[in-house]
């Protein structure tokens, strides 16, 4: 059973066990400096370990939040008629070359967003 907060064993999820506090904090920090938009944003030193854990680690916990990363973005556009894809002529090998590192995330996960994917492709939703 997934908890919110702690070590866990999330069943279905990551591929083995995961910090989940790790794994929020490096999505939240991330996001920080997406927002920004300026490269790395002024963290403290606890902060900027993880922005760089996120950014060149290789951990369940990375693996997994980057996995994470990539999800919401790709869901915007399955469930958008793949607009951004068709406005910014995106093609689909592009779309799944750069999702396809969510499998090193959780395996399960990458399998039924590719078969979307190919779903997708079927009903010309890219550029």
């Amino acid at each position: 059973m997934a908890r919110l907060h702690g070590r866990a064993d999330v069943q279905g999820l990551p591929n083995g066990s995961v910090d989940i506090d790790c794994v929020i904090s490096m999505l939240l920090i991330h996001d920080v400096g997406e927002i920004d938009a300026v490269g790395t944003p002024e963290l403290g030193p606890r902060k900027k370990r993880t922005w760089r854990e996120f950014e060149e680690g290789d951990t369940a916990a990375v693996r997994f939040a980057r996995a994470i990363d990539r999800v919401f973005p790709l869901l915007h556009d399955l469930h958008g008629d793949g607009h951004s894809w068709k406005e910014n002529s995106v093609s689909s090998e592009k779309v799944f070359s750069v999702n396809n590192r969510i499998v090193r995330g959780r395996g399960v996960l990458w399998a039924m967003l590719e078969a979307r994917l190919h779903k997708a492709v079927e009903n010309g939703m890219f550029g």
